[in-house]
């Protein structure tokens, strides 16, 4: 089978686009590879293949006070849904920016504290994933 991506692409109607919404899933791949293409720098950023620059969110989805619940049966692509649509920087453990981790809140883990006093409000997601701590 194709994906909705693949279909959008050679798709009927004006400009071969289907009148169809993204998934999480699609709409995540846009924002890091597909950026990274569109800025002709795909071969530098964009996903967490060996030689990429790193920038990436090491997330908490069962930090105190969360912004989203979680019942013990979700599978790890609804936990990062329910992180992309109401995560924040409670959920936000680590920030690493060009591979220099800029943020640590992880308790007594390595590193000892944090590398700036809160999480930047906005951060770049060309990683193309979110690493969850258990």
């Amino acid at each position: 089978g194709s994906s909705a991506m693949e279909k959008r692409e050679g798709g009927a109607g004006m400009g071969g686009v289907l009148n169809e919404p993204l998934n999480y899933a699609e709409a995540f791949h846009l924002a890091t590879m597909g950026g990274a293409t569109v800025l002709g720098l795909d071969k530098k950023i964009g996903n967490f293949l060996p030689g990429k620059s790193l920038d990436a969110l090491i997330i908490d989805p069962h930090a105190e006070g969360s912004n989203f619940d979680l019942f013990g049966s979700e599978k790890i692509e609804e936990i990062f849904e329910k992180f992309l649509f109401l995560g924040d920087d409670r959920n936000i453990n680590e920030v690493f920016v060009q591979g220099r981790q800029i943020y640590n809140n992880t308790r007594g883990g390595s590193g000892g504290g944090s590398a700036s006093e809160s999480p930047p409000k906005k951060t770049s997601s060309y990683g193309g994933l979110v690493s969850m701590e258990e």
